[in-house]
């Protein structure tokens, strides 16, 4: 796979999962800020009371653009230079697709 190809698949999956889980992220970052617990009693109030009061679009996907954007560009990144990264090291340096080599470049990038 070329490495334009793996940039555009990450770009796809990251909007994907940001556009598919941004409720629930709204919902846990509600459930943290309500640190007295006097606004929602748990998880499913929380998800009526948004949906009831603010609605889809306002309330349960709020921010979901730029979230998207920023899961685009964040897997985009991570996907193909890990990948990218990866492939140099097997085929220009001989190292083998095992469990080593991901550990060796998981620990040598951070």
């Amino acid at each position: 796979m070329t490495l334009p190809a793996k940039i555009t698949a990450g770009l796809i999956s990251g909007a994907t999962a940001a556009a598919i889980f941004t409720p629930t992220d709204v919902l846990k970052i509600r459930l943290q800020a309500d640190v007295t617990g006097t606004r929602y009693t748990g998880l499913m109030n929380a998800l009526q009371t948004i949906y009831k009061m603010e609605g889809l679009r306002n309330g349960l996907y709020k921010g979901v653009g730029i979230t998207i954007l920023r899961s685009a560009l964040l897997t985009s990144a991570q996907l193909a230079s890990y990948d990218h990264s990866k492939h140099t090291l097997i085929t220009q340096y001989g190292a083998k697709d095992q469990f080593l080599t991901h550990f060796w470049y998981f620990n040598l990038k951070s």
